[in-house]
C-alpha cells in the first residue's frame, strides 16, 4: 500500500507540474503573439527591430522547456514551425518585413536530446549580406542565410542522417528566392549545405531559385515518388538572361531524385513521374 500510494502522489505532481507547464506556455504565447500584432502594425524599423528582440528573448526562455517541444503554438501565425520526421528536431523561422522592402530573417533550432531527455536550443542569426554566392557556403546558426523553412526531408549520406529544407526567401521588391538545403549536426553545432545536389557535371552545397516578385513558383517534394519537384524558371524574353525580375516559370516541370547519396537533377518530368 505504501508504495502503491507513493507512485500515486509521483504521478499527481507529475501531472500538477505538466499542466503548470502548459499554463506557462500557454499564457507565453498568447505574450509572444501580442508582440507580433504590434510587430505588423509598426512602420519604423528601428521600433521593428525593438519589438522583435523582445520576442527573440521571450521565444528563447520559453523554448528551453522541455514540454515546448511538443507544445502546437497555433496562435503564433506568424513564426512557421516544422518537426523532422523523426522528432529530433523542430524549426522555428519568421521573417521582418523592412520599409526598403528587404527582409531579415530570425529562428531557432530546438533539438531533443535523447539520452537525456533534455533539449539544446540554437539562435539563428540571418548574415545573408555577407555572402554573394548563396549556392556555395557551408553555413552556420550564427552565419546564416535567412528562410522560412516549410518542409524536412530526412536522407542518410553514409551513415550518418541528414535533413533536406524547402524554403522561402522574399529577398525584396524586386525578386523572391526558394530554396534547397541541407541542415544537419556536426560536433553538436548547427550547419547548413552539403555538396550533394548533382547535375551530372557539377555539385553544389544547395540549390536557390530566383525569380520575378510578381509571380509564384512551386517546390516541393512529393512523398509517394520521393522527388523534389518544381517550375522551371526562364526569363520572360531572351534578352533578359540572367535578369531575374523577369525570370518566371516556363510550363515545365524539374525536380531532384536521391540516388546513391546525392540528389540528382531531373529535367523535363512528367506530371505522371510525381503523382
Amino acid at each position: 500500500m505504501v508504495k502503491k500510494s507513493t507512485g500515486l502522489i509521483i504521478g499527481f505532481f507529475l501531472l500538477l507540474a505538466a499542466g503548470n507547464s502548459q499554463a506557462f506556455l500557454s499564457k507565453a504565447e498568447m505574450e509572444i503573439k501580442s508582440s507580433f500584432d504590434l510587430l505588423s502594425e509598426t512602420g519604423n524599423d528601428d521600433d521593428k527591430y525593438a519589438i522583435n528582440e523582445r520576442i527573440i528573448s521571450r521565444m528563447q526562455n520559453i523554448l528551453m522547456i522541455k514540454e515546448s517541444f511538443r507544445y502546437p503554438f497555433d496562435s503564433l501565425f506568424y513564426v512557421r514551425k516544422i518537426t523532422s520526421p523523426d522528432h529530433n528536431f523542430r524549426i522555428y523561422t519568421w521573417n521582418l518585413s523592412l520599409t526598403n522592402g528587404t527582409h531579415k530573417y530570425f529562428g531557432f533550432v530546438q533539438q531533443s536530446l535523447q539520452s537525456d531527455d533534455s533539449l539544446s536550443l540554437h539562435f539563428l542569426d540571418d548574415q545573408a549580406e555577407l555572402f554573394s554566392l548563396p549556392d556555395q557556403p557551408i553555413y552556420t546558426n550564427d552565419k546564416w542565410y535567412g528562410a522560412i523553412y516549410y518542409q524536412i526531408i530526412p536522407v542518410k549520406i553514409g551513415k550518418k542522417r541528414y535533413y533536406t529544407l524547402l524554403g522561402v526567401d522574399l529577398n525584396n521588391l524586386f525578386t523572391t528566392r526558394k530554396l534547397i538545403d541541407i541542415f544537419y549536426m556536426e560536433n553538436n553545432k548547427v550547419k547548413f549545405g552539403f555538396p550533394v545536389f548533382s547535375d551530372g557535371q557539377n555539385q553544389v552545397t544547395r540549390v536557390v531559385f530566383e525569380y520575378s516578385a510578381q509571380v509564384s513558383m512551386t517546390l516541393n517534394y512529393s512523398r509517394s515518388r520521393k522527388i523534389i519537384y518544381f517550375d522551371h524558371l526562364a526569363p520572360s524574353d531572351p534578352k533578359f538572361q540572367g535578369q531575374y525580375n523577369h525570370y518566371g516559370p516556363d510550363s515545365s516541370i524539374d525536380g531532384f531524385k536521391f540516388i546513391d547519396d546525392k540528389w540528382i537533377y531531373m529535367p523535363d518530368l512528367d506530371i505522371n513521374q510525381i503523382n
